[in-house]
């Protein structure tokens, strides 16, 4: 990454008090990881970068409580699962534009699918964290995180699916 993203990335993490969580190791031998470990050391904010790896239901829990959005970048996702559990806690979702997203999410306002650039995904993010955006949705949201909204989200989108299914 370089010029004006990196500096736009740079400035909006040293400066605020945003972290990023990943439930990648930081430990992990793969030359994707060890490029994101680069990258982040590169861009002065590898102490704003928290990697979890593997953890349990209950972190697991605790993470999406304790976080404002989710960023889902995979284009590789069967199901879905980590979008559902970041809908039922009410949180804003960064998601890559596929359809499997929108079809997951259908019954869920908070998302915002975008295009595989990543310009675009951290302009995007960032607006989110200007005060103003981050109160809407929080107002917006605040009735969503709860297990009956959960349950209503899946129940929603069986009957969607079936109705897909069957006509």
């Amino acid at each position: 990454i370089e010029g004006d993203r990196s500096l736009m990335i740079e400035k909006h993490l040293i400066n605020k008090s945003i972290k990023l969580i990943l439930t990648i190791s930081m430990n992990d031998e793969t030359r994707l990881v060890k490029s994101y470990v680069k990258l982040a050391k590169d861009l002065h904010v590898d102490e704003k970068i928290h990697w979890l790896g593997y953890i349990d239901s209950d972190e697991l829990h605790k993470q999406y409580e304790n976080s404002d959005a989710l960023v889902f970048p995979s284009s590789v996702e069967t199901f879905g699962l980590p979008l559902l559990e970041a809908a039922m806690y009410g949180k804003k979702i960064f998601a890559i534009d596929k359809p499997f997203v929108s079809d997951v999410l259908s019954t869920y306002s908070g998302y915002e699918m975008i295009r595989k650039d990543a310009d675009v995904w951290a302009s995007k993010i960032i607006k989110y964290y200007e005060k103003d955006q981050r109160e809407v949705f929080e107002k917006i949201t605040s009735e969503n995180g709860d297990w009956s909204a959960f349950m209503e989200l899946i129940n929603k989108i069986i009957a969607t699916n079936e109705n897909s299914i069957y006509n």
